[in-house]
């Protein structure tokens, strides 16, 4: 969003759908901005005539659910021409261009678009859950050389992380602090799955049943342990 955004000056929100992977959340940006300023919101692709049978059926699919949001089809090999056709004071939603970033800054058709439109533009970008989606800040732990007595009257989950110098260095059951010649955490402790805070948010349900429904640990590039997630 340009700086010293003028949400008044905004006569309609305009959404540059393409084919990219960002489109559908450009689409759906564009439309709650549109509540939000109480504005209409039209989504606009340019593409060659041979495709516009797919791009209608992709915006009529987009608009189902989008109440009062109009749209249309641009004949054209050139995505700049979505920008050209703009109304005055058009504030344009678009996905992440993509290629390496002076491309991305000052050649691409989405760098374009930004250039062109009156109002101003936002950039959106699709991305799947990752772990940090779901982390909070951790609030439990225990130390390797904590006595198995100790541990055993503090430990309010089956399992525990055991962390050592800031690192995640195991994982501890509240079962296992009964066992039989054993004096410290370090003696029964295991191996802790490491799962990292930009891991996809699938890892999080593939070490869930390890933890036995106790918070599961949650570590930087480092193997510092940074975070927990509540499997529930």
């Amino acid at each position: 969003m340009p700086s010293g955004f003028d949400g008044g000056r905004v006569r309609n929100v305009l959404a540059a759908i393409g084919t990219g992977p960002h489109s559908a959340l450009a689409a759906e940006v564009a439309f709650r901005i549109g509540q939000a300023l109480s504005r209409p919101v039209e989504f606009v692709t340019a593409v060659p005539q041979t495709e516009r049978s797919r791009a209608e059926g992709f915006l009529q699919g987009l608009v189902a659910d989008r109440p009062d949001t109009a749209w249309r089809i641009v004949s054209s090999d050139a995505p700049v021409s979505v920008a050209a056709l703009a109304e005055p004071h058009s504030l344009v939603v678009l996905g992440a261009p993509r290629g390496n970033w002076i491309h991305r800054q000052l050649f691409s058709p989405a760098a374009k678009l930004q250039s062109r439109a009156p109002a101003g533009t936002v950039m959106v970008r699709s991305a799947p859950q990752r772990v940090f989606h779901h982390a909070e800040e951790p609030l439990f732990w225990v130390g390797p050389q904590l006595q198995l007595k100790d541990a055993a009257e503090v430990m309010r989950d089956a399992v525990a992380p055991v962390v050592d110098g800031g690192l995640l260095v195991g994982i501890v059951r509240r079962s296992a602090t009964g066992t039989p010649g054993a004096k410290t955490v370090q003696d029964v402790m295991e191996d802790a799955p490491l799962i990292t805070i930009t891991d996809p948010g699938a890892a999080l349900a593939e070490v869930a049943a390890l933890f036995e429904g106790a918070p599961i640990p949650v570590v930087d590039a480092d193997g510092r342990f940074v975070a927990s997630v509540d499997p529930g």
